[in-house]
């Protein structure tokens, strides 16, 4: 391209021992649009609990948490490769004039396993931290037929999630949960939107229900829902609210909870309840299955030990390779719901619907299944929902 000038950046990473061994790691590298040359390297002890991470020749800590007894290589190999992803996002926000290098922000990077959680936090003053801990898990059953004319989840032609059956009618009756949605027939690799999220006040459920805005896709037999579940048990001492990432995949959820042993110290921060995020979800990014929230959270860090609202990207992908092709894709969707019978309320505006970029036409918007709900869609095609219930 004319006028196009690519420099690398070359994430270098060193693993020492103890006794002075050193092990080597893969380089990442990534090409961008700029005139500039970075290379950042660090270096990882293998004292428990603890890393040290060098950038232009700063040593840091890098916390680690491990309570999956995963080996000291695939610790650092997700490290590199959550720093090149943080990195990489820091640049295009620089780019784009979305932020200042002295603005406060914290980066999420999280990889969900069939049973693990790997998360790695930066936040504006380099301060890191990596864990890697078992999740909570919902089952759902999984129709994965794409032909089904009966009813459905992720995988199916007419899917829908977070309903602890997982199932759903043509007439749209959520046989254990209520909410609205709308489907977007529209070729593409992404899709993203403007949402703003339901405040407290907004939201209500029955114990041990609880309710979900989200975005996703349905590619033949793959589906996956990628959004935020509402939380009422977190922020300083869990006495706040917010919204918590969770992603979705043929049928199996994973949220931003991790096992119930560690979830009070080490996820208690949340989008802000009445907030606007951006939200993003990828069918295939580099093979795999990826959402992105850029949005303000309740606190600065994961614990929540600082409790100024600070903005977050959280970036959730599966640590597995799906590889969807293009000419897979069926339809995109939004939903805003809440589990249970009936019963419970939330809401939420998708705006700026865009898919690769660009605005989604009128004639892409099908007529959207309501279930106890009400959706709307305006002349500019943003997407209000109203749960009410009974």
């Amino acid at each position: 391209m004319e006028g196009k000038i690519s420099i690398f950046i070359i994430f270098e990473k060193n693993m020492q021992f103890k006794g002075g061994r050193i092990l080597n790691l893969k380089n990442a590298l990534l090409s961008v649009s700029i005139i500039s040359s970075l290379f950042f390297s660090s270096s990882v002890s293998a004292e428990p609990g603890k890393s040290v991470d060098s950038i232009n020749g700063q040593e840091e800590v890098i916390n680690v948490q491990n309570k999956l007894g995963v080996s000291q290589n695939q610790i650092d190999d997700f490290i590199a490769e959550a720093s090149n992803e943080v990195a990489k996002e820091k640049l295009m926000k620089n780019l784009k004039g979305l932020k200042t290098v002295s603005e406060d922000h914290i980066y999420n990077y999280i990889s969900v396993g069939e049973d693990s959680y790997y998360l790695y936090e930066e936040n504006s003053n380099h301060q890191k931290k990596a864990m890697f801990l078992p999740i909570n898990r919902k089952e759902t059953n999984v129709d994965t037929s794409a032909n089904s004319s009966e009813s459905v989840d992720a995988g199916s032609d007419t899917g829908d999630v977070y309903l602890k059956q997982g199932l759903i009618s043509t007439a749209a009756d959520l046989p254990d949960g209520i909410g609205g949605r709308q489907y977007i027939v529209k070729s593409g690799t992404y899709i993203s939107s403007s949402v703003t999220l339901a405040s407290a006040a907004q939201v209500s459920r029955s114990t041990g229900e609880n309710a979900y805005t989200y975005s996703g896709f349905v590619a033949g037999s793959n589906g996956a829902d990628m959004g935020l579940m509402f939380d009422s048990d977190v922020g300083p001492g869990g006495t706040e609210t917010g919204w918590k990432p969770t992603m979705q995949i043929n049928g199996s959820t994973s949220n931003s909870s991790f096992d119930p042993s560690y979830n009070q110290v080490q996820s208690a921060n949340a989008y802000k309840p009445g907030s606007q995020v951006i939200l993003y979800a990828w069918y295939n990014y580099s093979g795999k299955i990826r959402m992105k929230i850029d949005g303000t959270a309740i606190c600065a860090n994961l614990g929540c030990s600082d409790s100024n609202d600070t903005l977050l990207t959280t970036i959730m992908t599966s640590n597995t390779s799906y590889n969807i092709a293009a000419s897979s894709l069926n339809k995109w969707k939004v939903l805003s719901t809440v589990t249970g019978d009936n019963y419970g309320k939330n809401y939420a505006i998708f705006s700026s619907i865009k898919v690769d970029g660009v605005a989604v036409p009128s004639s892409a918007f099908s007529t959207p299944d309501q279930d106890y709900a009400t959706v709307t869609r305006d002349a500019s095609n943003n997407v209000t929902i109203n749960t009410t219930g009974l």
